[in-house]
């Protein structure tokens, strides 16, 4: 075990955890990370509470305590939707569906002097023989 914890730069310790977990589930592959995650009934409620995360946090612990669950931090929350929704989407939680268009990046064109486009599509150039 040692051979194989300085090979792999941990301590001895982690190699015989993962060795029991591999017994245990059969399969040598890491597990996947174990994290919260921004689910429909979140964006029900950060939708109730018009992107508010602070009072949206409030309603889960409520919820969390009814069920006699574990409620989630608040900065597990602001993790999780920082990663898992778009700046886009809440803006439009927020302030509505122009502020969500504001972060849309169809049919934006950089401002440019009337006519510019136009102009750099139709002129010809000089012609040389």
């Amino acid at each position: 075990m040692r051979l194989v914890a300085d090979a792999l730069g941990v301590h001895k310790r982690t190699v015989w955890s993962w060795m029991a977990r591999a017994e245990e589930t059969g399969s040598a592959e890491k597990p996947g990370r174990r994290r919260f995650r921004v689910t429909e009934e979140v964006i029900d409620v950060l939708a109730d509470y018009q992107g508010n995360d602070k009072r949206a946090h409030e309603h889960l612990v409520r919820l969390s305590e009814e069920a006699g669950e574990k409620p989630v931090g608040l900065t597990t929350l602001h993790d999780a939707i920082a990663r898992d929704l778009d700046p886009g989407f809440m803006a439009g939680l927020r302030e509505g569906i122009p502020a969500a268009r504001r972060f849309d990046l169809a049919f934006q064109r950089p401002a440019v002097a009337r006519n510019a486009v136009w102009e750099g599509d139709h002129k010809q150039g000089e012609t040389i023989v």
